[in-house]
């Protein structure tokens, strides 16, 4: 399982500052799985204690052009397992691309906790050529590409950013969220934490396509509930037939 250019499983920096640029983690196996082109931080599946204990105090940095590919693509510059409490920087033209898996979180995946992220997310991306793959770990199937600048199933407690002409492709499988894919707890309970959430930003010009299955939330997809988002939509694209809005809320209270 390839993983990005810094990798704490275990370990605690405070302070992590610097320019991430070009960074790719390549998966080239048929079952590869590819994770955080620039940094890789946590366990993976059911390595909990390295989730537990894997943590940065604060990340700030400018990421480019950073990119994961594989059978399935996780985070384009970070994917997170573990804890972060301060992530301030610009996320531009990262992206993750996977051949017949899930590609999730062009810009960033969270499957864990993130306090704060301030920063402006452009021009990212996620694309799954096929868009199905087998999760070897669970032993089920998971679908299409998700989130052009986040993805999170974990907790993020406050995103403060804009974001501009992101967009998730796929060929097969679902297209769900141009710019913020969220499955689980945007500032909800986690592991029996509660916890409000605000996400302020702008969101312009953000797009989801899918050739042959569904397009949600040119915004975003939301499927959690207790999220407030404080900002402006603008050219908003769902390139397939969209019930609602193009921020789609299915939430269940």
């Amino acid at each position: 399982m390839p993983n990005g250019f810094i990798i704490s499983p275990s370990l605690r920096f405070l302070n992590i500052s610097g320019n991430f640029v070009s960074n790719y983690t390549l998966g080239l196996g048929e079952r590869s799985s590819a994770h955080g082109g620039a940094i890789s931080t946590g366990g993976h599946y059911e390595d909990l204690n390295n989730i537990a204990n894997a943590s940065i105090d604060n990340l700030t940095g400018v990421f480019i052009d950073n990119h994961v590919q594989g059978n399935s693509a996780l985070g384009g510059a970070i994917d997170n397992n573990g804890l972060i409490k301060t992530l301030k920087g610009d996320f531009i033209g990262n992206y993750a691309k996977a051949s017949s898996g899930l590609a999730s979180g062009g810009a960033l995946r969270n499957d864990y906790w993130i306090n704060i992220i301030e920063g402006n997310f452009v021009g990212n991306y996620v694309e799954s050529l096929n868009g199905v793959g087998y999760d070897y770990e669970d032993e089920d199937l998971y679908y299409g590409a998700s989130g052009g600048a986040i993805s999170n199933s974990g907790v993020i407690q406050n995103l403060r950013s804009d974001f501009l002409g992101n967009k998730v492709k796929t060929g097969v499988g679902d297209a769900l969220g141009g710019a913020l894919y969220n499955v689980k707890s945007l500032g909800n309970s986690f592991d029996g934490i509660t916890t409000p959430l605000q996400v302020e930003g702008d969101f312009y010009g953000n797009s989801v396509e899918s050739i042959s299955a569904n397009a949600n939330g040119g915004a975003i997809a939301n499927w959690s509930s207790g999220a407030f988002v404080y900002g402006q939509f603008f050219e908003l694209l769902a390139a397939m037939d969209v019930e609602g809005d193009l921020i789609q809320n299915n939430a269940i209270s």
